[in-house]
């Protein structure tokens, strides 16, 4: 028996050794099909990778793991490419991005709990820049921070993701796209969680006009980080606190 823990639960995971041996699955005609499955999940989780990359910047507010949860709707989007063959569909990020949209990063402590009216991401893509625009956030009506941090900042993050394909020369998945083709991240000073914020917007774009490829989306998401002053009375984010959530793929 193998027994671990993991972040985000209080239970004590036990996990036993047995099943078919590496060499049945390998080469056995009974697991054509379980071989197939094993392929197809190599792009799911280059898939799932990708993603994760395009939100890095407030990766660092979830309290749980998210791989599994973001693999989990990368295959529900190869499982809708009805072109190709099983064991190659391809996950066209770009044909389902709405599968994606509004993911959270925390179970208990939604984003949206906290910032109770919604804020809004606008893309335009030809040339790129994003606007979001945030409402007004004020102490127990719109905005209701959990905890009992006296500060707080928000952090947007964009970054860009691509459609994962199968590659017959090299028989692995690949994505279409080598290297995001736009990142940026942006923080807002802190604030009380006493003050009244007013509505407003924050404007991301390249330096240089860039136009985004077909088979690629934008990822933009947003998070809230709780602060306390350190022992120099420099405001610092507290580990493990606030929240984040995807707010719009396109």
């Amino acid at each position: 028996l193998s027994a671990y823990t993991m972040r985000g639960s209080d239970k004590i995971i036990l996990r036993t050794k047995g099943g078919a041996s590496k060499k049945q699955i390998q080469q056995s005609p009974n697991f054509a099909s379980t071989r197939r499955i094993n392929e197809e999940w190599k792009g799911v989780t280059r898939a799932g990778t990708l993603f994760r990359h395009a939100i890095i910047g407030i990766k660092h507010l979830a309290n749980f793991n998210i791989s599994g949860p973001i693999n989990g709707l990368c295959k529900r989007i190869q499982l809708a490419d009805i072109d190709s063959v099983a064991g190659k569909r391809s996950v066209l990020l770009t044909h389902f991005p709405h599968i994606l949209e509004g993911f959270n990063l925390n179970e208990k402590t939604l984003f949206d709990s906290i910032i109770r009216h919604p804020i809004v991401a606008t893309i335009q893509k030809d040339p790129l820049s994003i606007t979001v625009q945030v409402p007004a956030l004020i102490p127990e009506i719109s905005f209701k921070p959990a905890g009992k941090a006296g500060w707080y900042r928000l952090a947007v993050s964009i970054g860009t993701i691509t459609n994962v394909v199968y590659d017959e020369l090299t028989n692995t998945y690949q994505p279409i796209e080598r290297q995001q083709v736009f990142s940026a991240m942006e923080y807002t000073e802190w604030l009380s969680v006493q003050a009244e914020r007013p509505a407003f917007e924050i404007l991301l774009q390249p330096d240089t006009a860039i136009t985004l490829p077909s088979h690629c989306s934008i990822v933009v998401s947003v998070g809230i980080e709780m602060g306390a002053p350190d022992a120099f009375g420099q405001l610092q984010y507290i580990p493990y606190s606030g929240a984040a959530k995807v707010l719009v793929v396109e």
